[in-house]
């Protein structure tokens, strides 16, 4: 039931990059905690629904470039966290 609340709430109130919502507005406006709304975003990710976003919080993507930004900054952050793992 959340993951469909937040897809509606995405696609409705933060349709592409310019209607971003923070993690926090997202948060409260969903009555969801950090976790359960980065798991959501995972899971949702994972089926293939265009969830984008990337420091500045979440949107749901219009086309082919706001989704290429977010893979760029999903890369990104996986090479940090290799790099990190690596170094312990």
């Amino acid at each position: 039931m959340k993951e469909e609340q937040l897809l509606n709430y995405l696609k409705a109130n933060c349709a592409g990059r310019r209607n971003i919502q923070t993690r926090a507005q997202l948060q409260r406006r969903l009555g969801l905690n950090k976790d359960q709304l980065t798991s959501l975003v995972h899971r949702m990710r994972c089926k293939g629904l265009p969830i984008a976003g990337g420091s500045g919080g979440y949107f749901y993507a219009e086309n082919a470039g706001e989704l290429h930004a977010t893979i760029r900054w999903l890369e990104k952050r996986s090479e940090e966290h290799t790099s990190e793992l690596q170094s312990l």
